[in-house]
């Protein structure tokens, strides 16, 4: 059980200085004059990846302290080893489709528009865009595999076994997400963390997932205003792309002949 509390901890640990990284820039609008709780909330959304980027560099820095202070080589505790880039595709795509799958199934045109990514892109901010894409595609990729893969997936590694501790990783993946869109994404967010993980441990290398992650990450990047489609378009789009994905996994996970 000590090793789950750890995992826990790293979760509570990412909350905290996500709260601690935000704070001290919320006081400072508020002691520049704003006072308007409406104003104040559309400075902290229009700044959430600026926040997000530096919470992320201060976990990856702590984690790769934590590693030296227990003289464990980082390298091999994460598993940051390259692999062929064919390796990379079919991981790539599986992650692509499910992701896509959950966006446009997923999809609101009022709740979008009301959404963090939204709001920066909308935003008269010139390092909004430059920062979400920043964010979703570099920072966050390469932190939360770091944690959640290479830390919290590893650590439950040491009480349980491969199949259980990719699920506990994936439902703690799902978990860090809820702030950023309630129970829905965290749910979406936990399917594609069991996805990450599985990736991570097929491959034996968290580069595959960082690049893997940064592929999902693509369709709320680029589809922050998605275009008008009917719904009967999106949803079949949507269960191609999940049945598209779920082939490719299972094939993929088939054990090859010898």
């Amino acid at each position: 059980m000590k090793n789950i509390f750890k995992a826990i901890g790293w979760t509570i640990l990412n909350f905290i200085l996500q709260f601690v990284v935000m704070l001290p820039f919320s006081i400072a609008y508020v002691a520049s004059g704003i006072t308007d709780n409406a104003i104040l909330n559309q400075k902290i959304s229009e700044n959430t990846f600026t926040f997000t980027i530096i919470s992320n560099a201060i976990i990856v820095a702590i984690a790769l302290l934590a590693c030296k202070i227990k003289k464990k080589k980082v390298k091999e505790e994460w598993k940051l080893f390259a692999r062929p880039t064919k390796n990379y595709i079919i991981p790539c795509i599986i992650a692509f489709c499910y992701s896509l799958f959950f966006f446009l199934i997923t999809y609101d045109p009022i709740a979008n528009s009301k959404s963090m990514i939204h709001i920066c892109a909308e935003s008269h901010n010139s390092f909004a865009l430059p920062m979400m894409a920043l964010t979703l595609l570099i920072s966050a990729p390469f932190a939360e595999e770091i944690i959640n893969r290479g830390v919290i997936l590893n650590t439950l590694k040491r009480s349980f076994s491969a199949r259980i501790s990719i699920i506990i990783s994936g439902i703690i993946f799902g978990l860090i997400h809820i702030p950023a869109g309630g129970i829905v994404l965290a749910i979406g967010a936990a399917i594609m963390g069991v996805i990450l993980a599985i990736i991570y441990e097929k491959t034996d290398s968290l580069w595959v997932a960082i690049t893997a992650h940064a592929v999902a990450n693509l369709p709320d990047f680029i589809f922050y205003s998605s275009p008008e489609i009917s719904n009967m378009l999106r949803i079949t789009i949507a269960l191609l792309s999940l049945a598209t994905s779920a082939i490719l996994l299972i094939i993929w996970l088939k054990p090859q002949k010898a």
